[in-house]
């Protein structure tokens, strides 16, 4: 989570972006770990999974940027088999309460 945050806060000054802030939304929390409804082998119930999203409500056009400065700053991580990436502002799996990446860390 970690290595994600760096490397979207270097793709933001890199492009110049000072307007978009992300925060992280889950992880190995109660509420991952106490709601009934997502199955019961989410890997955030192991403590390998995170949910990251924008900090303010934003744009489409905003999420369009967003979503493009993860995946820059991901890509190298999924190459190599670290991580499974999820972008649930594009395509929400059924148990989404909102817009937001999910990681699953290997």
């Amino acid at each position: 989570g970690i290595g994600i945050m760096r490397n979207i806060s270097g793709e933001l000054k890199k492009q110049g972006i000072k307007d978009l802030q992300f925060r992280w939304t889950g992880g190995h929390d109660l509420f991952h770990m106490n709601n009934p409804i997502p199955p019961k082998s989410t890997y955030h119930r192991l403590g390998r999974a995170l949910d990251l999203a924008i900090q303010t409500d934003a744009t489409t056009e905003q999420i369009k940027i967003a979503s493009d400065i993860v995946f820059k700053s991901v890509s190298g991580m999924v190459t190599l088999g670290q991580i499974h990436y999820l972008n649930e502002y594009e395509k929400p799996t059924g148990h989404a309460t909102g817009g937001h990446w999910h990681f699953t860390f290997k």
